[in-house]
């Protein structure tokens, strides 16, 4: 198995199989799920997309493109790599009135398919042992998510899941469910933007 088969088989193992429906509106659809020894859900969230999925793809590698679509990012920048497709990203999420969370994520992605039929998975986890650029800065107690790619309309449009789950850490614990529902508001916040920006995006 290579490395990028047994990373992508390690986060879905993250990810848990029983899928609550939450809500669908503006064509959106979130749905969340219970993570094991842990009171945080993952959530998952699925729209169809105006726009090519090589285009897309290409477009959540650009820092200033994904600011813009991310809700909470104050920083998202490649610092680093960490074999074949993959590559070290450090992020910076701020929610008001917290502490904003520090992290470095292992990213790595895979295509299938060519041409029309081009498919991509894109999948992150905290890595934990990568270095802060400060000792005092504030991590999460876990991050991991990914992004799903897949063509519509002969890879003139794409359909666009997204799975995400933090445990912020850092005093959280007693307001677990406060989380729960900023995580899924965040989910929706983010593929909206997903929708009404990225058809304006060129490869």
């Amino acid at each position: 198995m290579n490395q990028v088969a047994a990373f992508f088989l390690f986060v879905a193992g993250l990810m848990a199989p029983d899928w609550k429906f939450e809500f669908a509106k503006d064509g959106i659809t979130i749905w969340s799920a219970k993570v094991k020894g842990t009171r945080y859900r993952v959530m998952k969230g699925a729209v169809d997309v105006d726009q090519a999925p090589h285009a897309i793809w290409e477009g959540l590698q650009d820092p200033p493109r994904v600011m813009k679509v991310m809700p909470l990012f104050l920083k998202f920048e490649e610092v680093g790599t960490c074999g074949e497709r993959c590559k070290l990203i450090y992020q910076v999420m701020h929610k008001e009135g917290v502490s904003d969370r520090h992290c470095i994520t292992k990213t790595r992605w895979e295509f299938t398919g060519e041409g029309s039929g081009l498919a991509v998975r894109q999948w992150w986890v905290m890595d934990e042992k990568q270095p802060l650029p400060k000792a005092d800065l504030v991590k999460p107690g876990k991050l991991w998510g990914s992004w799903n790619v897949v063509p519509l309309d002969g890879g003139a449009r794409a359909a666009f899941t997204t799975t995400a789950f933090i445990d912020p850490a850092g005093g959280a614990g007693p307001f677990f469910a406060f989380v729960n529902k900023a995580a899924k508001q965040i989910t929706y916040d983010f593929l909206v933007r997903m929708r009404t920006q990225v058809p304006a995006w060129k490869p």
